[in-house]
């Protein structure tokens, strides 16, 4: 059973989670994980977060009521002692419920929380063509398949999960909320397009599935035919030096400047022209509902994680296997700011409800029907036994 509404009628009140993470680093899951656990306890449940090590996304859970971090030791991703240490964990916290985030920990906390007897929750923070290979890839199905549940963030992930599952785990479908750094803050960028020209933004994962080495070849062609135009890219990722190397021979490394990882990407978003994502493919993306909601135009790749919440008149949609298409699509925006702008306003529209407060609730709720419902496998009674000592 797939519920993208989860029931609201709650008969088991949730009062403890545990959620395991490996890192706190710049993704996106790392985002709504410290933005969902501060919720979660403002909404009445405590909230534990274990993890192996730090990142730009840990400050928003430092010194939250409600959240207790837990850092836990390891010398390397492949530490085995990691497990051992996550059992430790587990035992030491006693939660009702544990939610696991991104492939290593859906390995290492689902099998530690399989062994401790307490239903887990598999979070599915991308789509099936991330797990078309690897033994860490089948052993998080397998593990998957002995889950309380599994919630993803677009139904792409969903979709994976029918492939890998039987009728007795349940499915949800929450998507991201979008939470701009500063309340309020807006689109500016065509208030002060004819003062500095035009600017464009990237951010995310330096990484293939981002589909980079294409967007800098576009985006070095788009540089070269208008002397207006300045690029900026924020984010890390293992082909940052390659894309660097390639800015440089073209030229344009001060027109094409790559930033790091940003505090205040909200604020450089609404400052941008347009800003432009065309990864091969998503889940629920970050920065795209983000950009979204500030009012950026964008320019995106056609593929089903950005169709599902916009639509055909909310972006300009490009070719991700295409090169010229990207240009072309980037051009055509630049070109038409008034058109690119409405595009704009009605993505815009499609985004009002994709709070945290939201998020939190839909949360809370799912993880109360799994209680209720009696999660699958043998840690039901377990918890049911924790809950109440």
């Amino acid at each position: 059973m797939t519920s993208d509404n989860v029931d609201m009628k709650r008969s088991t009140t949730v009062t403890r989670v545990l959620h395991l993470i490996p890192s706190f680093g710049s993704g996106g899951a790392e985002r709504q994980l410290s933005l969902l656990a501060p919720e979660l306890a403002r909404q009445g449940v405590e909230c534990h977060v274990g993890y192996f090590s730090e990142g730009p996304n840990l400050d928003r859970l430092r010194n939250q009521p409600g959240v207790t971090l837990h850092r836990l030791a390891a010398s390397s991703t492949h530490d085995p002692a990691m497990f051992l240490r996550v059992l430790r964990l587990i035992r030491r916290v006693r939660p009702q419920l544990v939610q696991t985030w991104v492939i290593q920990m859906d390995v290492v906390g689902g099998a530690m929380a399989y062994l401790a007897g307490v239903p887990y929750i598999v979070s599915e923070r991308s789509a099936a063509q991330l797990y078309q290979r690897g033994w860490k890839s089948r052993v998080r199905a397998w593990l998957g398949r002995r889950a309380a549940a599994v919630i993803a963030n677009s139904q792409g992930g969903i979709d994976y999960w029918h492939t890998e599952l039987d009728h007795t785990v349940r499915t949800y479908v929450i998507r991201n909320c979008v939470t701009p750094t500063v309340p309020g803050l807006v689109w500016a960028g065509s208030s002060r397009r004819h003062e500095v020209g035009a600017r464009v933004l990237f951010a995310g994962r330096l990484s293939d599935e981002k589909n980079v080495d294409r967007l800098i070849e576009a985006l070095i062609r788009v540089v070269a035919a208008r002397a207006d135009v300045r690029v900026d890219m924020f984010g890390e990722g293992p082909l940052r030096e390659r894309l660097q190397t390639r800015i440089d021979a073209a030229g344009f490394a001060k027109r094409i400047v790559m930033h790091g990882f940003s505090t205040n990407l909200a604020a450089e978003m609404a400052r941008a022209d347009i800003a432009i994502s065309v990864s091969s493919f998503e889940g629920n993306p970050n920065v795209v509902l983000e950009a979204a909601a500030i009012g950026c135009p964008l320019v995106i790749s056609d593929i089903p994680a950005h169709r599902e919440f916009l639509g055909g008149d909310d972006a300009w949609y490009v070719d991700h296997t295409d090169v010229t298409s990207i240009e072309a699509g980037l051009s055509a925006a630049l070109g038409d700011m008034d058109r690119s702008a409405a595009k704009a306003a009605s993505a815009a529209s499609k985004l009002k409800g994709a709070s945290v407060e939201a998020l939190g609730a839909r949360y809370r709720a799912a993880y109360e029907e799994v209680l209720s419902t009696g999660p699958a496998g043998h840690g039901a009674a377990l918890a049911d036994e924790r809950h109440h000592n």
